[in-house]
């Protein structure tokens, strides 16, 4: 019979000291608020970085309002160009009325430009606008002169300075010295912004030239009044407005931008080597010059009866 005594008592479970009970709670806490930290923290870059990559992505690909067009693109859908053809500009109308402006109707002509918000460039900027989007003014017109006469420089060019226009001069390389007009004369012009193309050095039909005889026409002129008055001389416009496609081929040989035409209507870049004019006629009312700025039918039909023969 085994006593109390006898009896293992069980052993009893070590009593946790207050201490390290206190120590135990602290790093729990302590633990917790590291933890609380660290998922704070988180959160925080977790923010940062989206915010940083919605900063990034919006200066790479900002968001486009529906606006105007740009202008670095603006010559993928470049607009119509009126180019006027001239010729003499003098007190009073002589001769074909195809080729004499009086004074007083171009005055007026460039009156009526002002205060309907028209603007006057060069084949230059058409060209420009064209081909690498470069800026033009609302309602552009090109003002073009053929063959270089004196008038053109002692009637047409002051009225166009007065109003701060610029034309184009389409110079036949005999005519300087000759119409009389002399080199200082267009020098003079160009410094008052006329942009000076070549028509040749004789004025003879293309068409019906030999090759070598065209290529002296076209490179030879171009060299020339080049030498004469140190201008680039970009553009070419066909005498009397003959020509075929091995002429059109000749004209891009000889390193023309674009070529313009006796051809009916505006100007677009379509055809920038047959590039058409409209015809201002001596005597014509202002209400057809301006009916024909939009490349009106009833200006075609005139220039078609005027134009056979007239010796442009």
């Amino acid at each position: 019979m085994t006593t109390r005594d006898e009896i293992p008592d069980e052993p009893n479970p070590r009593p946790t000291s207050p201490k390290r009970s206190q120590s135990l709670a602290q790093l729990l806490v302590l633990g917790l608020v590291v933890a609380l930290i660290g998922a704070a923290s988180f959160v925080a870059v977790l923010r940062g970085s989206h915010q940083t990559r919605r900063s990034a992505g919006s200066a790479v690909q900002p968001r486009v309002r529906a606006t105007r067009r740009p202008s670095h693109i603006a010559h993928r859908d470049p607009m119509p160009v009126p180019i006027l053809m001239y010729h003499h500009v003098a007190p009073q109308s002589e001769g074909s009325s195809l080729l004499w402006v009086s004074r007083t109707q171009f005055a007026g002509e460039l009156a009526y430009l002002r205060r309907h918000a028209y603007h006057t460039v060069t084949l230059q900027q058409v060209y420009d606008c064209w081909t690498k989007g470069s800026p033009l003014p609302s309602r552009p017109v090109v003002l073009s002169f053929d063959d270089g006469y004196t008038d053109q420089y002692r009637y047409a060019a002051p009225l166009l300075r007065r109003y701060h226009d610029v034309a184009v001069l389409n110079l036949i390389v005999h005519n300087l010295g000759s119409a009389p007009l002399t080199i200082a004369m267009v020098s003079r012009m160009a410094s008052w912004g006329w942009e000076i193309d070549s028509h040749t050095i004789t004025h003879r039909d293309l068409a019906l030239l030999p090759a070598g005889e065209v290529h002296r026409e076209l490179q030879g002129s171009r060299n020339l009044l080049r030498r004469y008055l140190h201008l680039p001389v970009n553009f070419f416009c066909y005498p009397g407005g003959a020509y075929d496609a091995a002429v059109v081929a000749a004209v891009r040989r000889a390193g023309y931008l674009a070529a313009t035409s006796v051809r009916y209507g505006l100007a677009r870049p379509g055809v920038l080597f047959t590039l058409p004019r409209i015809v201002v006629f001596g005597g014509e009312p202002l209400a057809l010059y301006a009916h024909s700025l939009g490349g009106s039918p009833r200006a075609e039909t005139a220039i078609v009866r005027s134009v056979d023969g007239a010796g442009l």
